[in-house]
């Protein structure tokens, strides 16, 4: 079952158990999907559909609009708001890659530092693109930079 048509799933299941939060929040992401399958269609066909891939890397930009959001809200010092953007970021984490942990994360971009043979902040291009073509969502961008900077520091 691809991911989007699990999403059509969870809404349903979300309706039914009245859970307003998670309804709202998904259907928030099938119009984006939607959206950008109707855009991809004059280029790739009428009856085209995102993959799962794809659809993820579409959450995944809305989940990193949320984090902006919640920490702007924060900063704000409207902490009502910031917590409903954390609990849409928590409806949505099933639907994306499992996260690696800090440590492998670590060691991987050590790795990948010897590899492309950076040896300076200034390299940190070269670091990230190829860290974040490995790793295709299963980190957070800024993390992945701070750690680089650490390390090439």
């Amino acid at each position: 079952m691809s991911l989007r048509d699990q999403i059509d799933i969870d809404i349903k299941t979300s309706m039914k158990n009245g859970d307003d939060a998670k309804r709202d929040t998904l259907r928030m992401v099938k119009s984006k999907v939607l959206e950008a399958e109707v855009s991809s269609r004059s280029k790739k066909g009428r009856d085209y559909r995102l993959s799962n891939s794809e659809v993820q890397q579409i959450i995944n930009s809305y989940v990193k609009k949320l984090h902006q959001a919640a920490e702007a809200y924060q900063t704000g010092g409207r902490a009502d708001l910031s917590s409903k953007e954390l609990s849409e970021i928590e409806i949505l984490r099933p639907y994306l890659p499992e996260q690696l942990p800090e440590e492998h994360l670590r060691k991987l971009i050590g790795e990948i530092i010897t590899e492309t043979g950076a040896s300076s902040t200034q390299d940190i291009g070269l670091v990230m693109k190829t860290v974040m073509g490995r790793l295709k969502g299963q980190a957070d961008g800024r993390l992945v930079s701070q750690i680089a900077q650490e390390l090439l520091a």
